[in-house]
């Protein structure tokens, strides 16, 4: 079970915009139904132009996170090792890189995992960090595989409605609302069921963009280990550039 995280900020991601919450708390789930579903809820104020602009920045955030990890796949499938910079010692400054730091994650696998001088102390538990960080995004991303996505809104707590979408793009909707609510949020909940799906979507894409960045980073690295030791270099790399890309547009 996941909450759409709405905040004006978020740095965790296109993961990050799903939180975890109780297995149970959404409103229409059936114990059936649970095992074979992924469920999601956004709740909104009640304050339609508050609503809106929690809406209007999810979306945003979310296009901004998809160009930033198609650019992003987009460098590790292409980078060559003629272009590679130069592994010797950086400043604190250039460490925040996400380019330089992609590239002591390359020459500490190259060493066989090693640490050294030139990449300062405890390089190994950034690599463990960012090993940690992807294995919990496989295992969560299991979770969108689920033939049903259940996305449910509610405003200021309130059940408002609740659609099931199906993979093969077949929408269900049940509404819960007084006279005088639907016109007003009606076409927030389809906001929020067409943000679900293309978050979803995204997912699945960084997902790829990781696996062939990784199997390129290892070919023309020639990496100990082949593509599996690349992941964690190739996901850290994508999520520094979505959390840049982030911070430009705030």
């Amino acid at each position: 079970m996941f909450i759409i995280h709405a905040g004006k900020e978020n740095s965790g991601g296109l993961l990050g915009l799903w939180r975890d919450i109780p297995s149970g708390s959404l409103s229409f789930s059936e114990p059936s139904e649970s095992k074979e579903e992924t469920g999601c809820l956004c709740s909104l104020p009640d304050n339609l132009p508050e609503a809106e602009a929690s809406i209007s920045r999810l979306e945003t955030d979310l296009q901004t996170k998809i160009h930033a990890l198609s650019r992003g796949g987009e460098f590790l499938r292409h980078l060559s090792v003629n272009d590679s910079l130069s592994f010797g010692i950086y400043s604190d400054s250039d460490t925040d890189s996400p380019e330089i730091r992609l590239q002591q994650h390359l020459a500490w696998r190259k060493r066989g995992g090693k640490d050294s001088v030139s990449f300062g102390w405890g390089f190994s538990d950034n690599y463990s960090e960012s090993l940690s960080e992807f294995e919990t995004f496989i295992r969560k991303i299991s979770e969108f595989l689920k033939p049903t996505l259940c996305i449910e809104t509610r405003v200021q707590e309130n059940l408002f409605a609740r659609t099931r979408a199906e993979m093969d793009g077949d929408l269900k909707t049940l509404w819960n609302f007084t006279d005088g609510e639907f016109s007003a949020y009606a076409s927030l909940h389809q906001r929020n069921v067409s943000f679900a799906l293309d978050s979803r979507t995204a997912l699945f894409q960084l997902l790829a963009q990781i696996i062939s960045g990784a199997a390129a980073l290892a070919v023309r690295f020639s990496l100990p280990g082949g593509a599996i030791t690349a992941l964690p270099a190739a996901w850290r790399y994508i999520q520094d550039v979505m959390q840049i890309s982030a911070g430009i547009r705030l």
